[in-house]
């Protein structure tokens, strides 16, 4: 197990032992994710990254100190409330984490 997997790990066992946040069981681009109710949240990405929804200008802070970057899901349209935050990010990945559980 990667080191940003450990990480994700350690998110999804603090997390899911809230009452309203559960794993997601979909394959494809949710498998893994945490959500809340039927919304995603969060999800650990194949390069290693974390992928949060958050407020807007969270996600710009994030983007502008270089610890993250905006969310384009490839159809060149950037999700202003999606923020990739690097493996070496300074920023704590919980700490996020726990931001995005209270945005959903």
């Amino acid at each position: 197990m990667t080191d940003s997997e450990q990480r994700y790990a350690a998110i999804v066992a603090v997390l899911t032992a809230l009452p309203d946040v559960s794993q997601s069981t979909k394959k494809g681009f949710a498998q893994y994710s945490l959500k809340v109710g039927d919304k995603l949240f969060a999800t650990h990405m194949r390069r290693g990254a974390l992928l949060l929804k958050l407020p807007k200008s969270r996600v710009d802070w994030l983007s502008d100190s270089g610890d993250g970057e905006r969310f384009d899901p490839g159809h060149g349209k950037v999700m202003k409330e999606w923020v990739i935050v690097r493996p070496d990010a300074v920023v704590d990945w919980l700490d996020l984490a726990r931001e995005a559980d209270r945005k959903s």
